[in-house]
């Protein structure tokens, strides 16, 4: 007679699951529990990076795209067609950048990593980039939560002084964060990829900005957003998003 309690699973007892060709763990079985995998997992990488060691930046990285190409491993999977050949090619070009992080470790730089051709035009590093796109975010919840927007900014800005997103700005840090936020407004959903360099901030610091401004408008229309909330959204949003800033040796 079969014994009904034998374990089927192809696991290993004690070996930790891994993202292999012909199987799948059991928390990636179901899309639902492929992005609560995902989540988890970039939740362990944002660990890693808040580290603020330089070695843990890319380790937290590799780890975040890691978590990535098990996802949407997982998510082609479950779809057919056309589809599912663009997801895996999406999975193909994350695994491209990944292996390339991994090869400059050795001192090989890979062609999707080489600058390209400088220009005659200023740019600033992506790192500030983002991060006044961050500060911009939470301008915008304070203000939504009824503080003015002079004094959302002066929030933002005493919160990040002495941080490079605010390098060489002395005077009224608070107008430059207007600025920023003014910036991403003007940005938003108005410019094809192509042109992408020709705005201030990235496609993906755009989505971030209406991602939340979407979330903070549905807490409006439930009478659930306000001034308290708009603090704790500006606090936890400048933690979550913002790199620590490199430790100083002893």
């Amino acid at each position: 007679m079969p014994d009904s309690k034998k374990n089927t699973s192809s696991r290993p007892k004690g070996q930790r699951w891994t993202l292999l060709p012909n199987g799948l763990p059991p928390g990636r079985r179901t899309l639902q529990g492929a992005a609560a995998t995902l989540l988890h997992d970039l939740d362990a990488a944002l660990m890693r990076q808040r580290r603020g060691l330089p070695t843990d930046e890319r380790k937290a990285a590799l780890m975040a795209l890691t978590a990535c190409m098990a996802f949407l491993a997982s998510a082609a999977r479950r779809t057919n067609g056309p589809k599912a050949l663009r997801i895996m090619a999406a999975h193909g070009l994350v695994r491209s950048l990944g292996g390339a992080l991994v090869e400059l470790d050795a001192g090989i730089v890979a062609p999707v990593l080489k600058p390209g051709p400088k220009s005659n035009r200023s740019m600033l590093p992506s790192n500030i980039q983002q991060g006044r796109a961050v500060a911009a975010v939470a301008v915008h919840g304070m203000f939504l939560g009824g503080f003015s927007i002079k004094e959302a900014a002066d929030f933002v800005a005493k919160e990040i002084k002495g941080r490079p997103e605010l390098d060489g700005i002395t005077r009224e840090p608070w107008k430059a964060v207007i600025r920023w936020r003014q910036d991403m407004m003007g940005a938003k959903d108005r410019v094809p990829l192509d042109s992408l360099k020709d705005v201030p901030h990235s496609r993906a610091d755009v989505a971030l900005f209406d991602e939340w401004t979407a979330m903070i408008q549905e807490r409006i229309a439930e009478g659930s957003w306000g001034r308290q909330s708009g603090v704790a959204f500006a606090q936890i949003t400048l933690l979550t998003y913002l790199p620590p800033l490199p430790k100083k040796p002893l």
